[in-house]
């Protein structure tokens, strides 16, 4: 069957004389797109694990060690759903809020229901430790589809990392938080899979084949739960970061809201708000019968994806930032550490876009700097540098999606570009896990 997709593989030297390596593909649209999740295994878990004690752990001297777990409803936890007014449904949420609890009030070790919990999930092979377990490690659960994106791999598609997801051990900060949480508005064929969260740049795609950028955020949403439409400011109030930590304490129904689903609720308010999500506070402090979350915007949408920031819009080069990121002060909200240097700060770098309502791939091939050898390596790019060359690819609307270790780019089976991270020891292309990819069938 013949090829429905452009593609070309470029190298050229910088000002500064060093390798630029980048993929650019153009492909008809629509074509049949979907999404990637897998399962968190142990293999899943190890490698997170290494990345943590590594690179995050040693930047937490109170942390002694980590342990990362995912939980399993046919591992029954001990604990209650009820705490005071509090609510807590999903499983991964009320362990974590257990945890946190216990090593409050301190002697966790005191605590046989928790330690013969944590032994079964370790048993199933759903949990890994690594530094010191026995003083006062780090637990944080993992989002269940965590995967490696070669696993997908296959002949006829392409296949790329997309969103933003939470890693940092500065974007865990509430019981509601899980390691590798994906956060940013996602739609295919017109049903929204992820909404929505902060004001930042979504591309975005209708039935007519129109596409643009918008800045979209969570109270644009028409929020369903129960057959019940909300909307912020009508019949429900939304909060969420960075305007709250924790939302107002005021009579009524706080439902704390991750993606799809309601985690828990409580009354009274004073909740911890999520990372990636939300709080939406109703005056009616009856629970809904349905913890299931849907949301809509046009009917006519066709896809949407939304990361940031926009490398060029509507035709024109975009200079900087135009929505904002976390500065290190004030209510965190994802990704608390991200490369806010626009124009120096190089890195491999993933972007998606339309030129002529083609749909657009670009990925540029980055590496660690730890392992970047000069002279062989691509050096990675800038903000400002991948703008410019989607600006002189023709490109209409493109925005940046996940960079760095994460950015990674199959083409019918074939990876062209190295992984950013590498193997210290023997040079080897090291694979993030990752929550999310898409799939473009291309053949």
């Amino acid at each position: 069957m013949k090829k429905k997709a452009d593609i070309i593989l470029r190298q050229y030297l910088t000002h500064e004389g060093e390798i630029l390596r980048y993929q650019l593909l153009e492909m008809p649209f629509p074509l049949p797109l979907k999404q990637l999740q897998g399962k968190t295994d142990l293999a899943i878990l190890e490698d997170l694990k290494s990345l943590y004690l590594k690179n995050l752990l040693p930047a937490k001297p109170e942390y002694t060690g980590v342990v990362l777990f995912c939980c399993d409803h046919r591992i029954p936890d001990p604990f209650p759903e009820r705490d005071g007014d509090i609510v807590i449904k999903d499983q991964a949420s009320r362990v974590r809020w257990w945890i946190d609890k216990y090593y409050r009030n301190g002697h966790p070790e005191d605590q046989i229901e928790l330690r013969q919990y944590l032994e079964s999930l370790e048993k199933a092979q759903l949990l890994v430790s690594g530094g010191d377990r026995e003083s006062h490690p780090l637990y944080l659960p993992v989002y269940p589809g965590m995967t490696k994106l070669s696993s997908f791999y296959h002949d006829n598609t392409v296949t790329l990392n997309s969103h933003f997801f939470l890693m940092e051990i500065s974007d865990l900060l509430s019981p509601f938080d899980r390691v590798g949480e994906p956060f940013g508005m996602l739609s295919v064929d017109g049903e929204i899979i992820h909404p929505p969260l902060y004001s930042r740049e979504t591309l975005i795609s209708y039935e007519s084949g129109d596409n643009g950028i918008l800045k979209l955020s969570i109270e644009d949403m028409t929020i369903i739960i129960d057959g019940m439409e909300y909307r912020d400011k009508e019949n429900c109030r939304i909060f969420r970061r960075p305007e709250y930590g924790v939302s107002p304490m005021q009579d009524g129904l706080d439902l704390i809201i991750v993606g799809n689903n309601i985690l828990a609720y409580s009354t009274g308010g004073g909740c911890p708000v999520p990372e990636a999500g939300f709080i939406l506070h109703l005056e009616n402090p009856d629970p809904p019968s349905d913890l299931g979350v849907s949301y809509f915007y046009r009917k006519d949408l066709n896809f949407s994806i939304q990361v940031g920031p926009s490398m060029v819009e509507g035709g024109e080069v975009c200079e900087g930032f135009s929505t904002d990121y976390y500065q290190g002060t004030g209510i965190p909200f994802p990704p608390t550490v991200y490369p806010l240097d626009w124009s120096h700060g190089r890195a491999a770098r993933t972007g998606l876009g339309f030129k002529n309502k083609k749909l657009v791939l670009i990925g540029i091939e980055g590496s660690k700097k730890a392992v970047y050898k000069a002279g062989y390596d691509s050096t990675g790019c800038s903000l400002e540098e991948m703008a410019h060359i989607c600006k002189e690819s023709g490109i209409d609307n493109m925005i940046n999606l996940d960079g760095g270790g994460s950015s990674q780019i199959s083409v019918m089976g074939i990876r062209s570009l190295k992984i950013s991270d590498r193997s210290l020891e023997t040079g080897e292309d090291f694979e993030r896990p990752v929550p999310l990819g898409l799939e473009l069938k291309i053949r």
